[in-house]
C-alpha cells in the first residue's frame, strides 16, 4: 500500500475475474451477518464487485487513480454500488471500529517491515471486534528472497530492489514463525496456509523437471492465504 502500482498495464481477463477465495469468504461472512467490507488495495474491482454484487456494503480503496477510476467504471458496468477512496491507507483518517471484513489480496509485497507492521495497527484499528481480515502475503520460500544478496537485504523481511528506472522497491516476505508474531491480537479462524503455484510454461510442460537448486523456485509461487479474526 506504500507504492502505485502500474495497473494499465493488467487489464487483461485475469485480473478482471475475482480471486477463488471470494466465493468461500463470500458465504462465511453472509452467514455471520457481516456487511461492511473494504478492499483494502483494490486494483481494478474485481473483488469488489463481486461483493457488492453479493450484497454487501463495499469500500474499494487504492493508492492509484487509474485503479480507482476504473473500479468507479466497473461498478457502474455490474450496476452495482461501492464506494470508492483514492490514497494511502495508512495517511488516510479513517473511524475506528468501521469495518466488518477487510480482504487484502496480493497487495502487501511493496513495503519494507516497518511499513508492514503499521498497516497491521491500521487495520486493527479500522477493523470491528470479531471483525475478520483476509490477506495473502508472500512466502519466504521464493525464488527472489532466498537468491536475495546480503547488501538487498534490509532486515528479515524485506528485499531491495531498483526497477528499470533506478527507483528503490522494496518487497516483503514471511515465513510460518513471522506469521504468528505479527498478528497479536488476531485470532486464526483457520490455520495458515501456504500455497504454492506452479507456472507450467516455465517448467515446460514435462514432468521430468529438472529439481537443481533454483530450477524449481523459478518455476513457483509461494504465498501465505490467512483468515484472522480481530480479539
Amino acid at each position: 500500500m506504500s507504492k502505485e502500482f502500474d495497473w494499465k498495464r493488467y487489464e487483461d481477463e485475469l485480473w478482471l475475474r475475482p480471486a477463488k477465495s471470494c466465493a468461500y469468504l463470500s458465504e462465511r461472512w453472509k452467514s455471520f451477518g457481516k456487511k461492511k467490507i473494504l478492499d483494502l488495495g483494490c486494483g481494478l474491482g474485481r473483488n469488489s464487485v463481486y461483493f457488492a454484487k453479493k450484497g454487501f456494503d463495499v469500500t474499494a480503496l487504492d493508492i492509484s487513480e487509474y485503479a480507482i477510476s476504473y473500479t468507479k467504471k466497473q461498478a457502474e458496468l455490474n450496476h452495482v454500488d461501492i464506494h470508492t477512496v483514492l490514497g494511502n491507507f495508512l495517511e488516510l483518517d479513517m473511524e475506528e471500529n468501521t469495518f466488518d471484513c477487510i480482504i487484502c489480496y496480493n497487495v502487501v509485497f511493496q513495503q519494507n517491515t516497518e511499513q508492514f507492521k503499521q498497516l497491521i495497527d491500521k487495520i486493527k484499528k479500522v477493523l470491528k471486534k470479531d471483525g475478520e481480515l483476509y490477506i495473502t502475503l508472500i512466502s519466504k520460500d521464493t525464488l527472489e528472497y532466498v537468491t536475495a544478496k546480503n547488501e538487498n537485504r534490509q532486515d528479515g523481511n524485506t528485499i531491495i530492489n531498483y526497477d528499470e528506472y533506478g527507483e528503490k522497491n522494496y518487497h516483503f516476505y514471511v515465513d510460518i514463525c513471522d506469521v504468528i508474531d505479527y498478528f497479536h491480537g488476531f485470532k486464526f479462524v483457520d490455520n495458515p496456509v501456504e500455497r504454492t503455484v506452479y507456472d507450467l510454461e516455465c517448467i515446460g510442460g514435462s514432468c521430468a523437471i529438472d529439481h537443481a537448486f533454483g530450477k524449481e523456485l523459478k518455476c513457483r509461487n509461494n504465498f501465505f492465504e490467512l483468515l484472522i479474526k480481530k480479539l
